[in-house]
């Protein structure tokens, strides 16, 4: 037993409303089991200007369980047409336009979240600086002594006090300026430098020679 479909159902009232009071059946032809229906059915394809399908009734079979698919549970879809899930998966079942327009439509009303690139920070307790557990009775007591008034400093009649020459200080100076960090504005500077004009160039040394005084 199956349903009645409601694409079928008003056709088939049409042929009860026809059919003589008390008969059995709306359709009285062709219900021997050895008519040739598909001879009769390429005959009305053919007067309604339409084209034949290959494999006439089977691509009807699978187009009509490729619909009730989408609407009803696949073993109930089986029990209707009259075969099994793994014959309908294999033969019948169709990868229809409607597919596509609906994976269309789903991705237009729920767009795809983008993967996040950077990391997540770090915790509070991440931050913490760790620290070591442990019994503090198996720790060796450092005795503690008085630093002497002195200190560790070189005094005037040290032997191994080392004189610093104006020369060396310069050099010591020159080395910090050298290793001193690059601000924003000097790195400008420089990834600009190629793209000056000559005279912007011979103007701006001239500028950083005034404020050195040389």
């Amino acid at each position: 037993m199956i349903p009645l479909f409601p694409e079928l159902r008003p056709y088939l009232e049409e042929c009860f409303d026809l059919a003589e009071p008390g008969r059995e059946y709306v359709i009285t032809r062709y219900r021997d089991t050895n008519a040739n229906l598909r001879t009769q059915l390429l005959r009305i394809i053919q007067r309604a200007g339409l084209q034949r399908w290959p494999k006439l009734f089977q691509n009807l079979r699978s187009t009509r369980e490729t619909e009730l698919a989408e609407d009803f549970p696949m073993h109930v879809v089986c029990q209707w047409i009259g075969n099994s899930q793994p014959i309908a998966a294999k033969h019948y079942l169709q990868v229809t336009d409607d597919h596509f327009t609906k994976s269309l439509q789903n991705a237009l009303q729920h767009p795809a979240v983008l993967p996040r690139t950077g990391s997540q920070p770090e915790s509070a307790a991440q931050e913490k600086t760790p620290v070591l557990q442990g019994s503090a009775s198996g720790c060796d007591v450092v005795p503690v002594t008085g630093v002497p008034p002195q200190g560790l400093e070189q005094s005037e009649n040290s032997p191994r006090r080392v004189h610093v020459s104006e020369t060396a200080g310069a050099k010591s100076g020159a080395v910090d300026r050298e290793n001193a960090p690059i601000t924003p504005d000097l790195a400008s500077v420089i990834d600009a430098w190629h793209t000056l004009p000559p005279d912007t160039r011979t103007a701006i040394l001239a500028i950083v020679e005034a404020a050195h005084g040389r």
